[in-house]
């Protein structure tokens, strides 16, 4: 199946806002304490931009 970008981040949107419509406790209500962390980390050194890897349970992105 191939999808347009914007096809694809539409679908990805809605199946995402189902998700935590149907859970909302699923993920907590606050940040992570890594993410709490990492954005001091960003902040402090002006990232303006960051790019997430996203990966998917047992299937590595980055292969060395």
């Amino acid at each position: 199946m191939q999808h347009h970008n914007g096809d694809l981040a539409d679908t990805q949107q809605e199946y995402w806002q189902r998700t935590y419509g149907a859970h909302p406790g699923m993920y907590g209500q606050e940040p992570s304490a890594p993410a709490v962390h990492a954005t001091e980390v960003f902040h402090a050194n002006g990232a303006k931009n960051v790019l997430e890897l996203g990966t998917r349970p047992r299937r590595p992105v980055l292969r060395p």
